[in-house]
């Protein structure tokens, strides 16, 4: 059974073929092979393409017949087009925007193919980081959050605050065994306790979806991609987001990290900082935590997940100091 808004718009292998002959890009993987690799679970079509000058490409297009796959495909070209123009370092971690266009049922845009490899793949990183590298990163996340929202000129969807009353999911996994019920208490009043700095603070920009294969290293130069998530939310998420998802790195990188963002972050913004990132990280770490065994990731992989995630909530009652030691 496809899922709700999964579906594809009809004949679009074709519409993506014709709009690839009509702009002569060779695409290393035809929308034909794409679409019989990933069915219906992706939203969009991509793949490097060559121009008739020999140059690489990345080609991207709207698969999914619904309005959400629409906005975000949307946003992506509307953030893109606006950091272009912006100072750096916007200007520099983002890349270029180089066409896009409307046809009558979906979207399709070309980038800047960028050569350098992304820094992992979901939570596995590709290999040790130089200090310099790790702190250029963090001056990216920084940079992302100082943006002011009405240079971006782009209307974008504000997260939600009330998602973090994970209370429900919380007794869900403590009735499963997964979290121990004291630490769901304590998960539900720090949230409660920061509910209204949660709603006071939602108004930063944030890419949304900051995981280790969205960060490339192209010539010592971090890269940020895949803006479609670009939201409005607090100074914490970004940084959180990448950071719970880090549960296999070496500690010493997630500390490093932490370490640099923090020093890089205006002073100013240091001690909001340090009372939002532990309710955004629960909420990260609930999230990751499973219910029952998975059948697409061995059981002693998925269990090393609880163990650290479940860690994480125990430290974030703790509050910033314990959390900056995961």
């Amino acid at each position: 059974m496809v899922p709700p808004g999964n579906i594809l718009i009809p004949r679009i292998g074709e519409k993506i073929a014709a709009v690839l002959r009509r702009h002569k890009l060779r695409p290393e993987v035809s929308p034909k092979k794409f679409l019989a690799r990933v069915k219906t679970s992706k939203h969009r079509y991509f793949t490097p393409a060559r121009t008739p000058e020999g140059t690489t490409v990345a080609f991207y297009a709207r698969l999914h017949a619904n309005p959400d796959a629409q906005r975000k495909f949307l946003t992506e070209v509307s953030v893109l087009r606006r950091l272009n123009r912006m100072p750096q370092p916007f200007a520099r971690s983002a890349p270029r925007l180089l066409s896009a266009g409307r046809e009558s049922s979906f979207e399709w845009f070309t980038r800047e193919h960028i050569n350098g490899n992304p820094l992992g793949h979901s939570r596995h990183l590709s290999g040790r980081l130089a200090a310099s590298t790790v702190a250029q990163l963090a001056s990216s996340i920084v940079s992302i959050g100082q943006l002011p929202p009405k240079e971006l000129r782009v209307k974008l969807q504000r997260f939600n605050p009330d998602n973090y009353r994970i209370d429900r999911q919380c007794y869900g996994l403590a009735q499963a065994a997964a979290v121990p019920a004291t630490t769901c208490r304590g998960v539900g009043r720090l949230v409660s306790n920061n509910r209204q700095l949660l709603h006071r603070c939602n108004r930063v920009v944030a890419h949304g979806d900051l995981n280790l294969g969205n960060i490339l290293v192209d010539g010592g130069i971090v890269r940020i991609v895949d803006w479609e998530l670009a939201q409005l939310n607090n100074l914490a998420y970004d940084l959180g987001y990448l950071w719970v998802h880090l549960w296999e790195a070496p500690k010493r990188f997630r500390q490093l990290l932490l370490q640099s963002f923090v020093r890089q972050l205006p002073s100013p913004q240091r001690a909001l900082f340090r009372q939002l990132l532990p309710v955004v990280v629960a909420y990260l770490a609930i999230g990751g935590i499973p219910y029952r065994r998975s059948a697409h990731e061995r059981h002693a992989e998925q269990e090393r997940r609880r163990r650290y995630h479940v860690r994480l909530l125990q430290q974030c009652l703790h509050g910033f100091s314990a959390l900056r030691n995961a």
